[in-house]
């Protein structure tokens, strides 16, 4: 299910992934993400299995649920983050979408493995509201408005 937050007509929100099976960590990041004044739609998914179902249905049409951004936790039941990473990069009809782990692993184990498996950043859950504002804030300048992207996104 998908979050719009803050869009205008004639606007196209951001579109951002999220994997996520901590259900109060899914409501913090919606939230500081809605508090950075960006449009977003989040679509949730609290199984990685389920997400990549939902990639999948869509390749090669660019469908509307494609996502300018994925964040995906690597702790998840069933298939772990590091297998989804692995999966959607060896895929040349998702490899091109960023993703980013965001977990509350700092081990540096974790860290090698995902860059292993082409993460595009990797980042520690943060510990308070305003450091999950602070995290919003630098996603959102760095890979939702400095980063240029091929049109076939949009």
């Amino acid at each position: 299910m998908g979050v719009i937050l803050k869009v205008l007509p004639g606007q196209r929100a951001a579109r951002i992934l999220l994997i996520e099976d901590n259900k109060g960590d899914t409501i913090l990041l919606q939230r500081a993400f809605s508090r950075s004044g960006t449009f977003v739609e989040f679509i949730v998914k609290d199984r990685a299995e389920a997400a990549l179902e939902m990639l999948q249905s869509h390749q090669g049409r660019y469908g509307s649920l494609r996502p300018d951004l994925i964040i995906v936790d690597l702790n998840l039941p069933a298939m772990d983050g590091l297998k989804f990473l692995e999966m959607v990069k060896s895929d040349q009809e998702t490899l091109g979408i960023p993703i980013i782990v965001m977990s509350s692993s700092t081990s540096d184990s974790d860290i090698s493995e995902s860059y292993r498996r082409h993460a595009n950043g990797y980042i520690a859950k943060p510990l308070s509201t305003h450091s999950y504002d602070a995290v919003a804030n630098q996603i959102v300048e760095y890979w939702l408005k400095l980063t240029e992207f091929p049109s076939a996104r949009v």
